[in-house]
């Protein structure tokens, strides 16, 4: 690209360019052309990003990059009075800049096989004007590039001096700034700082391989559905079954994998509900099955499986989130969307600690029904085909009492009020949930290859929606049908 032959041509050298390094005063290096930008700054933000972070210098490698094809060309064509000249080549200075681009390329390249940082000395450069981050176990050195960053500089800032791992790989490709901006990397993570070994304690949930970029090995709609179970299996036993969850940490490791347990228990606290539509013994019935999942915590304590789980994933779940929401600046906050996590998040704890004094230790009638027997696992086998699982009408069983919260709920739910409370809450906990599955599909932990996340993000919320129907359901039932009779003559 050179300047029209009807423009004065004047030669500029790089000393002179220099001078011109603000956003009142801003000259740039296109292509060997002198462009003077100043006016043209607030016509196109992206093109102003990279003026700016590159005012006084040679920008042509970056503009190309960011207009593509049609870069060398695009200011003669759309505003050629933006040229104000050239590069005055016969300076010694224009030798002087090309050596010294050189070198930089070249220290460069030798940094990233030899230079080693610590953590302690990234976490120096945590400002504007002085930003490193490490991005799995690589170094980079991104003041000049906050400018030019699509998201803005706000959110580079706020991990400016920090593993910037996992806010990285939820949104971006694993590779994507080694292929494109190479220059950035200084160096490496010593050793020492970097993650475990995948599966040891010290290991981020995301510390795996890169997800592919294609459909995976299984393509199409099938394929989608089994990443989908096998991502969220995986964090199931993963919860139940790994020391690592009871880490604190600042990555999503406690997070997501405790969340994912609280959906999974969801999904089985609506199925179990639904025996509220069979009747009092069903339901009553229903709710003794769970009591009956004891352990004794090694005969220190008798205690409910799932009730100390889920209190050990939420205690978990809260923990973490709140310490993000804490650490992360108030701003990026609003603007990544994790304030309506942290909200709606809120706002559903305390929904629970409501819900759970008014059913789990809210005063209930004694209702008497026929349990199955222990040796049954506590399910009543002969009437699964009457969906009668949870009593039986054999006389030879002695009845038991229960608490009823089949009445309980049934009175509850009476109240136009607490009808309106329990609607609301279902469509914030859906809204939450919806919300965070959106952040998480991505994330390299579920290893959705890239082009299946749009469909898994889809399966989710379909899912989702589904169960809060199920929610939706119970008060809106209980608000206007009668309470049914049960098998011993029991109303309720």
């Amino acid at each position: 690209m050179s300047p029209p032959s009807k423009l004065k041509v004047k030669a500029y050298t790089y000393e002179e360019i220099a001078k011109h390094n603000r956003e009142n005063d801003c000259w740039v290096v296109i292509n060997g052309n002198v462009c003077d930008m100043t006016q043209w700054l607030p016509e196109n933000e992206e093109d102003r990003k990279i003026c700016l972070a590159g005012a006084g210098t040679d920008i042509s490698e970056k503009w190309n990059k960011h207009k593509g094809p049609q870069g060398r060309d695009y200011l003669l064509v759309k505003c050629p009075w933006t040229v104000i000249g050239t590069v005055d080549t016969s300076d010694e200075s224009s030798n002087i800049i090309a050596n010294f681009n050189a070198k930089v390329n070249a220290e460069v390249m030798a940094n990233k096989k030899k230079a080693s940082y610590s953590l302690e000395e990234i976490q120096k450069h945590n400002k504007e004007g002085d930003a490193w981050v490490t991005i799995q176990g690589d170094v980079l050195n991104v003041t000049d590039f906050i400018y030019e960053h699509p998201g803005g500089k706000l959110v580079i800032l706020n991990l400016a001096g920090k593993d910037a791992t996992e806010d990285f790989l939820s949104i971006h490709p694993a590779e994507v700034y080694r292929k494109h901006a190479p220059y950035l990397i200084i160096g490496s993570l010593e050793d020492k700082n970097k993650p475990g070994k995948a599966g040891g304690l010290n290991a981020p949930l995301l510390d795996k391989a890169p997800e592919p970029e294609d459909e995976g090995d299984f393509p199409g709609i099938v394929g989608s559905v089994f990443y989908a179970l096998r991502a969220v299996l995986t964090q199931i036993f993963a919860t139940l079954f790994s020391i690592e969850n009871f880490k604190l940490s600042n990555d999503r490791t406690g997070l997501t994998r405790s969340a994912i347990f609280m959906m999974f228990f969801m999904v089985i606290h609506a199925v179990g509900n639904l025996h509220i539509f069979l009747g009092p013994d069903d339901f009553n019935g229903y709710g003794y099955f769970y009591v009956r999942l004891y352990w004794t915590m090694g005969g220190l304590v008798k205690a409910n499986i799932v009730e100390v789980y889920l209190m050990l994933a939420a205690i978990l779940h809260v923990t973490i989130a709140l310490k993000r929401t804490w650490d992360i600046n108030r701003n990026y906050t609003i603007t990544s969307g994790k304030l309506n996590l942290a909200l709606s998040g809120s706002g559903l704890l305390i929904f629970m600690l409501i819900h759970l004094n008014q059913f789990r230790f809210g005063d209930t009638q004694k209702y008497y029904v026929r349990p199955p027997p222990v040796y049954y696992g506590g399910i009543n086998w002969p009437g699964v085909t009457q969906l009668r699982l949870f009593w039986s009408q054999d006389e030879s069983i002695e009845p038991v009492p229960v608490r009823d919260i089949y009445k309980l709920e049934f009175d509850l739910f009476q109240d136009a009020v607490w009808v309106v409370f329990y609607l609301l809450a279902t469509c914030a906990f859906m809204g939450h949930m919806i919300w965070g599955w959106q952040k998480v599909v991505p994330c390299s932990a579920f290893a959705i290859p890239k082009k299946q996340i749009n469909r898994v993000t889809w399966y989710g919320w379909i899912w989702m929606g589904l169960v809060a129907l199920c929610y939706v359901s119970f008060p809106l039932y209980c608000y206007t049908q009668p309470m049914k009779t049960g098998a011993l003559g029991q109303v309720g």
